[in-house]
């Protein structure tokens, strides 16, 4: 459902670009996430405009406008375009709760009324604007809902299925079908694709939807699916099905995409009693149960087994060539393991096989030849694909292979001539740096398969080494902006890549790697950052960039962490402390380096600062948070240190007058992660309007900043005294491991 609600969306943001509309930035703003590994950033709507950067997955970025198949984007200082695919946009959940509710084309009553709506219904949130939502109706089209005609919205992000919108205007095209079962909006891992106007529909999502039991065979490559007294084998590649053990034709075999099955539409739609039906001005497949399932028998030995479908309906409709005496079967596997990608391509006869090569596009023409099935690959390499497409065409065969711009590769010939290998080993995809701290850099590396690597620091250069990768979408030299991380260079040799890193000043570092081993995570922050551990504060402003946190009617807790933490900071500082902040200004900064930088600079006191928030609008008041479970030894080491400054920092924050909700225990990555005392603090609930009110009064803020000091040093000063920290004492430049 997340995939195909995404469409609707992104479908509306080209609707309202493409009519030119000039509407101002409030009303076109909306929070989406890259769900791709990495997402290349261009300078325009296309893949022939400059490459300007990288984002990584998971990264919460800001969408401002949309042309075509992208949309632009903004992150930090980044402003771009990124392929409308890679990005999730997020909604939230809204119902009705008025007898029947307008639905309008703007934020007010007097703007034109563009639907209804009845009680009851679940609507698509994208912002609130005053005393108005934003919506996405069914037809893609953005219109609005006063705010006190609606429950909600729910906690945290959702992907819902679309409300039954009246919507006065015409209803926005989708370039994808969506599919509904029984009048149910149907959720894919993998999309629908459509080939020579023809659609594959993912077989194990329907046919579950269904009620059938599906099976897989990874050796025969074989799937099989129950429900009731009927029984259906499919073999990938295959132009029969068997339905009971009766063999039936397919005009086109099921196909692996993405490791998902996908299969004829209207094949699917149909073996257990389904009804498909079809609506070109939505392009929307709804397919309903029948009560009984019904079996399809054969018209006749050679044709179809299914009616003929509208000549709108997108139902692929190849047949591969049969053998005969004349021709010969051409084979072609695609094979990855640790070593690398293979593709092999084996004509029968040596001079049957032609191959044209035009830089990494790879173009097969296999004489009197067939293939048993067609043949469909697509892997993501970085933010391009890997393509294997072939088909037999009367008496040979024609097959393609497209490889990523940048990716090396190698051909071997065989048998004579007639066997070609393609292989690509190990290759970088993607190089990204992002700011984090006050001082601090991030450099992530991306690799096709799993590496390892070793390190080796000498006064301002890091030099790493990937033994087996070569250079693939790695520039030879990255240049930066930064007063710290000043250069990247990627060099290589026969077997190596070298990743040198030249800094400033001498740096302190910390390295690791994702659970898959293709993304290495470089972490450095300048030496004379990194104090002694009887010094550092590091404070947290919760949340920021793409990601808000909570909402309010009109604030945002992103915007109010941050201006209480850096109140927090200068009063701190004023008192002779030494502060560090994950992060100064509105951007983004993983949870996981948070506990990182905080480790790094040897922090004495760590405290996360946010405001809460509840479906229910009454719920309000102050809590903090500390976690030391008995399960983790070193944690629960630190147990009475930390309960003691969560009880200390609420013990103050009482002092706001709001309710007492207390000191609490809760695994939050920011307590789990960091490994001296922390906390945790929810001032106010931004939910609550009269709370709201008062997060936005700068007099509060500075009340709750100044308890929060006051409780950061009251705990400090226990015990002995707190001595601010000098420039005499020892820095400690251990390597830190995450």
């Amino acid at each position: 459902m997340k995939f195909i609600f995404r469409y609707i969306i992104i479908i509306a943001f080209f609707a309202l670009f493409s009519a030119g509309l000039n509407l101002g930035a409030e009303a076109l703003a909306a929070n989406g996430t890259i769900n791709c590994e990495v997402a290349n950033i261009r300078s325009g709507p296309g893949i022939d405009n400059a490459l300007t950067g990288q984002i990584i997955k998971n990264t919460k970025v800001q969408i401002t406008a949309g042309s075509k198949d992208w949309l632009q984007i903004k992150y930090n200082n980044i402003d771009g375009w990124v392929s409308a695919p890679l990005v999730d946009l997020d909604v939230f959940k809204l119902e009705v709760n008025a007898d029947t509710a307008n639905l309008r084309k703007g934020p007010g009553t007097n703007y034109e009324q563009a639907g209804q709506v009845k009680a009851g219904i679940i609507l698509t949130g994208l912002e609130r604007q005053g005393d108005w939502y934003q919506i996405v109706a069914a037809s893609g089209e953005f219109l609005y809902i006063r705010s006190d005609l609606v429950a909600g919205p729910s906690a945290g992000n959702d992907v819902i299925t679309a409300a039954v919108v009246t919507a006065l205007s015409p209803p926005v095209v989708n370039s994808n079908p969506t599919v509904y079962l029984d009048n149910n909006l149907l959720s894919f891992e993998v999309q629908p694709i459509i080939k020579a106007d023809r659609t594959l529909v993912p077989l194990r999502a329907i046919f579950e939807a269904m009620g059938a039991k599906v099976d897989w065979d990874g050796t025969n490559y074989t799937v099989t699916a129950v429900k009731d007294e009927t029984m259906v084998q499919l073999r990938i590649g295959d132009n029969i099905v068997y339905i009971n053990g009766v063999g039936q034709a397919l005009d086109v075999p099921a196909q692996i995409v993405s490791d998902r099955t996908l299969a004829p539409l209207r094949f699917v739609g149909e073996t257990f009693g389904g009804k498909v039906d079809w609506e070109e001005k939505t392009r929307t497949v709804n397919i309903t149960l029948a009560s009984v399932p019904v079996v399809a028998e054969p018209e006749d030995p050679g044709g179809s087994v299914y009616d003929d479908p509208p000549a709108s309906l997108p139902e692929d409709s190849y047949t591969a060539t049969p053998p005969s005496p004349d021709l010969n079967e051409v084979k072609v596997t695609y094979a990855r393991d640790d070593t690398g990608i293979s593709i092999a391509v084996e004509a029968p006869e040596a001079g049957d096989l032609k191959i044209t090569q035009d830089g990494s596009y790879l173009s097969f023409l296999i004489l009197n030849s067939y293939l048993k099935a067609p043949v469909y690959v697509e892997e993501n390499i970085g933010a391009d694909k890997l393509m294997v497409e072939g088909k037999s065409n009367q008496t040979q065969v024609e097959l393609s292979v497209t490889i990523p711009q940048g990716v090396e590769f190698t051909r071997r010939t065989e048998n004579g001539g007639a066997r070609e290998i393609i292989f690509i080993g190990n290759v970088i995809t993607g190089v990204e740096r992002q700011a984090f701290g006050s001082s601090g850099e991030r450099l992530t590396v991306y690799t096709l398969l799993p590496v390892s690597y070793t390190e080796n620091l000498r006064g301002n250069t890091m030099k790493i080494t990937l033994p087996g990768v070569k250079k693939g979408l790695a520039l030879s030299r990255y240049t930066f902006s930064s007063n710290f991380v000043r250069q990247v260079d990627f060099t290589e040799d026969s077997s190596n890549i070298f990743m040198e890193i030249n800094t400033s000043e001498a740096a302190k570092y910390s390295i690791g790697q994702s659970d898959n081993r293709q993304e290495l995570y470089v972490l450095l922050i300048p030496s004379s950052n990194a104090v002694p551990k009887q010094g550092v504060i590091v404070l947290d402003a919760g949340h920021g960039g793409g990601d808000t946190g909570a909402r309010g009617n009109f604030l945002q807790e992103k915007d109010v962490n941050l201006d209480i933490t850096l109140r927090v900071g200068k009063i701190l500082s004023g008192r002779g402390a030494k502060v560090e902040y994950t992060r100064t200004t509105d951007q983004y900064v993983d949870l996981n380096d948070i506990s990182t930088y905080a480790n790094m600079m040897n922090a004495v006191v760590f405290v996360s600062i946010h405001n809460n928030a509840s479906t229910n609008r009454e719920a309000g008041g102050t809590e903090v948070y500390f976690y030391a479970p008995a399960s983790d030894p070193n944690l629960y080491m630190q147990k009475g240190e930390r309960e003691e400054l969560a009880a200390v920092l609420m013990g103050k924050l009482s002092q706001l007058n709001l309710a007492y909700r207390g000191v609490k225990q809760n695994n939050f990555s920011v307590l789990r992660k960091t490994t001296m005392p922390s906390a945790l603090c929810e001032i106010a609930f931004i939910s609550n309007p009269q709370e709201e009110q008062l997060l936005a009064d700068d007099n509060f803020k500075q009340k709750a900043a100044q308890l929060i000091a006051d409780g950061i040093w009251q705990y400090m000063n226990q015990g002995g005294g707190y001595q601010p920290q000098t420039d005499t004492e020892d820095i400690d430049l251990s390597l830190v491991r995450p």
